[in-house]
């Protein structure tokens, strides 16, 4: 990590273990704030130099982790600027090392603030809100440290704590569908699920699916909303693909599938889609998949520490 630093009079052994007990928390928040792992990474050691550089005139007002929240949260809002908002397709799900973080004096659970339907939904406030809401409810601050942080009152930032609830009401996160991945009836089901992709057999895979189901697959922004509409796409969908292999996986708090397809003429099995499930259940009803979000981009399998090539 240092290597990269100017000199500061700091030694960079200390710095290293002073900084790396809060990195996870810092990378998890920033991915909040931004939805997009690679540039929560960038925003994370940009925050790390501006650390580096400014600790020696650290006085220790605040909490060495308050004082480190203020940078990142700063360095994130300058990273957002004036740009428009983030669509849903821009959106990164997460690996199962952003869901390990508990933060006991939150208001939102580790597993739903990690969701993707959460993170999306939280793209939808404004920048500052956005910081506020998760200082407070995800991080656990109070009002008062959120707004000593970012240089504003308490009332402002109980003002923008309302406004910023009243947002995300309007369309509320599906956060209820996230079931862990060592939960053994979600198990059971996405076993079902992997050995009908693998089976190229789209009548089993729409035998799971909600009717009000919903599937997407990121970038791209096709869509396809109910039980007939997906069923229609998989029936010309899967068998065009060509030899497959899915393994299930940690995705955003929950219980997803990472997959790779082998075409014809090719020898090895390339990254191709991580899919993100929403299963849902009430009482008395079997599991099935309410949402498959199926991310096209084979750069988030090394992110989840999985090969391009299997």
């Amino acid at each position: 990590m240092a290597s990269s630093f100017k000199s500061t009079g700091v030694d960079a052994d200390a710095f290293r273990a002073l900084v790396e007990p809060h990195l996870p928390y810092l990378r998890a928040h920033c991915y909040r704030m931004l939805g997009s792992l690679a540039e929560a990474e960038d925003v994370v050691q940009q925050s790390m130099l501006r650390a580096w550089q400014g600790l020696p005139s650290f006085e220790g007002r605040a909490a060495f982790r308050t004082w480190l929240y203020r940078i990142a949260t700063h360095a994130c809002l300058d990273a957002l600027g004036p740009r428009p908002m983030r669509s849903p397709e821009e959106l990164d799900p997460c690996p199962a090392s952003f869901r390990a973080l508990e933060t006991p004096d939150a208001t939102i659970g580790t597993k739903q603030s990690v969701a993707l339907a959460f993170v999306t939904a939280v793209q939808r406030l404004p920048p500052l809100q956005r910081a506020i809401l998760l200082l407070h409810e995800v991080v656990g601050m109070t009002a008062t440290e959120v707004a000593e942080l970012l240089d504003t009152s308490t009332g402002a930032v109980n003002s923008a704590l309302q406004r910023a609830r009243a947002t995300l009401a309007e369309k509320p996160a599906r956060v209820e569908n996230v079931r862990a991945i060592d939960d053994p009836e979600a198990r059971a089901l996405v076993t079902r699920y992997v050995r009908a992709w693998e089976a190229h057999d789209a009548k089993a895979l729409v035998e799971m699916l909600r009717q009000d189901a919903v599937l997407t697959m990121p970038p791209a922004t096709l869509s396809f909303a109910g039980r007939e509409a997906i069923a229609e796409f998989l029936g010309t969908f899967v068998p065009s693909l060509g030899e497959l292999r899915i393994r299930i996986v940690e995705a955003s708090g929950g219980i997803g599938v990472a997959g790779w397809v082998r075409t014809e003429g090719d020898s090895a099995f390339r990254a191709y889609a991580i899919q993100v499930l929403e299963l849902a259940g009430g009482v008395g009803e079997a599991l099935s998949i309410a949402g498959i979000h199926a991310h096209l981009k084979p750069e988030l399998f090394a992110r989840f520490g999985l090969a391009a090539v299997d």
